[in-house]
């Protein structure tokens, strides 16, 4: 007999079994429930009961004694109404911790659950992300200032409108129960998503140029999302800091080969091509691989889509080449090649400096507009990998605000893995930066371990009291460059004793 688990009363009470409103009672229970080996209610059947639950029609306030005493409705002070609102956020929030354990896998939300409960649990999840918790604002969004999290949970949703129109076929097919909706509402639903299909695919094409200096993105995890309980209704927040930070190149690859395989189901080959290929550049340039969850692309599915698009697999990735198509492209990804380049020293410098030059010129005259910083973290990654005389670097450095950080942040994955001759080289690159700053930069620049991993604090302390002497010796010098003018105004000096007052003037003011 068939019998539904998730309702209570419908089955004898079983030590294994887990009825859905105990997850609301206990927060910690889901992760719990999750690590059992055959865990019953399973996760897609506890995500269906949470959805639905919280979708139903808010059912009028009754009123319930707070001390759980009974008494007269009219009369007791002691009576509260029951927020029906946190208890469906509460559903809600739980939906969405699942299917982070999930790893917020497409894959596993479109085969696992209904086509209509997959929108609401998207829609929902950008809803919890979002800085305004606007779950309707999916298109018209400055990239460059969101975080993490919300611009993770838009690539989803986005990539799932576009999955979800090359699938449909199939969900025609599918055999409809009360579960799974009406076909007329996943009919309609599909006409809305193809209506907004260019708009998706104008956003993903649009995120895939940007660059990350971190390096990596923030995912939400199941951590992040904190239960809703009574002594936090007021002031719950989520916490998206302890999330993991995916490679973004990892996160772009993802990205990229969704977009090709709707663009070949569109037959729109010129597209999919110039993805396959960025795709394939990007995953060339791994360094070890896919070792995160979140990225399910592997070798075969990118040399699979080459071949359908006419892509020679054959042809060597090489960073310089990738440089010429970033140029090509408004400079995309630019930052992550150069700072694969400061790892091998494959590009020519001379390309380099070429770059700096170009992107200044572009940016003077208004041709191409990027962030603020860019052009200063492309002389940065320059100067890392040149090592030069750096004096022009320093006026720079000494000159922008984000100057120290951007400095570190480059040099963190260069020394990560350096040998003792290349930390030696940077070793000196940086006394002779120190050396050439001025006091408060060199105090800001060793307060980063990148820095202080490099210089010893005697080094430090020397360059210090060298900059303090060369203070003194430029004051005295300066006094007694006044006394000797004033003296040879006041004594009116001439012939061989003004010859000799004029070369000790330009002895003093030569002295360092």
């Amino acid at each position: 007999m068939d019998v539904e688990l998730l309702r209570p009363g419908t089955v004898p009470a079983n030590p294994d079994t887990v009825l859905w409103f105990e997850f609301l009672l206990d927060p910690n229970l889901l992760e719990r429930h999750f690590n059992k080996h055959n865990p019953d209610p399973s996760p897609e059947n506890l995500i269906i009961k949470f959805l639905t639950t919280s979708l139903e029609p808010p059912e009028d306030p009754e009123l319930h004694n707070i001390n759980g005493i009974p008494g007269d409705p009219v009369n007791n002070t002691n009576l509260a109404p029951v927020n029906g609102h946190s208890r469906r956020q509460s559903l809600k929030i739980l939906a969405i911790k699942i299917c982070a354990l999930w790893n917020f896998s497409l894959e596993q939300i479109e085969s696992k659950l209904p086509i209509c409960l997959q929108n609401t649990l998207l829609r929902e999840l950008i809803g919890f992300t979002s800085p305004t918790h606007d779950s309707n604002t999916l298109i018209d969004i400055d990239l460059q200032n969101i975080p993490d999290e919300y611009m993770f949970s838009l690539s989803l949703f986005h990539r799932w409108v576009l999955r979800t129109l090359s699938n449909a076929i199939e969900f025609k097919q599918i055999r409809m129960n009360a579960i799974q909706g009406s076909l007329t509402e996943n009919e309609e639903l599909l006409s809305h998503l193809q209506s907004m299909s260019g708009r998706s695919e104008q956003f993903l094409k649009v995120l895939c140029t940007m660059n990350k200096p971190t390096g990596y993105i923030m995912v939400p995890t199941c951590q992040c999302f904190t239960a809703l309980i009574e002594q936090n209704v007021d002031s719950h927040r989520h916490d998206f800091t302890v999330g993991y930070k995916l490679n973004f190149y990892e996160f772009l690859c993802q990205i990229l080969l969704d977009l090709t395989a709707f663009q070949v189901f569109r037959e729109d080959y010129v597209e999919a091509k110039s993805n396959i290929s960025h795709c394939k550049r990007l995953f060339d340039c791994l360094p070890e691989g896919l070792v995160s969850p979140y990225c399910t692309v592997t070798q075969e599915e990118i040399h699979g889509y080459c071949e359908a698009s006419g892509v020679d697999v054959s042809e060597k990735n090489t960073l310089e080449l990738m440089l010429l198509d970033s140029i090509n492209n408004d400079y995309r990804n630019v930052i992550g090649i150069l700072q694969q380049d400061n790892l091998v020293n494959e590009i020519p410098m001379s390309a380099r400096i070429s770059l700096d030059l170009d992107v200044a010129a572009s940016l003077a005259t208004g041709k191409f507009s990027a962030a603020r910083d860019l052009l200063f973290q492309i002389q940065t990654l320059n100067a890392i990998r040149q090592a030069p005389v750096i004096s022009e670097y320093v006026a720079k450095l000494c000159s922008s605000k984000k100057g120290v950080d951007i400095l570190v942040w480059a040099l963190g994955p260069v020394l990560k893995n350096a040998s003792d001759e290349r930390k030696t080289k940077l070793q000196l690159f940086l006394l002779k930066l120190l050396d050439q700053c001025d006091e408060a930069t060199v105090h800001s620049l060793y307060k980063h371990k990148e820095v202080s991993t490099l210089i010893k604090k005697k080094e430090l302390t020397d360059i210090l009291e060298k900059k303090n002497k060369d203070e003194d010796s430029a004051v005295q010098t300066g006094t007694l460059l006044d006394a000797l003018w004033n003296s040879d105004r006041g004594q009116g000096t001439t012939g061989r004793s003004n010859d000799l007052l004029g070369v000790e003037r330009k002895l003093i003011s030569t002295y360092n």
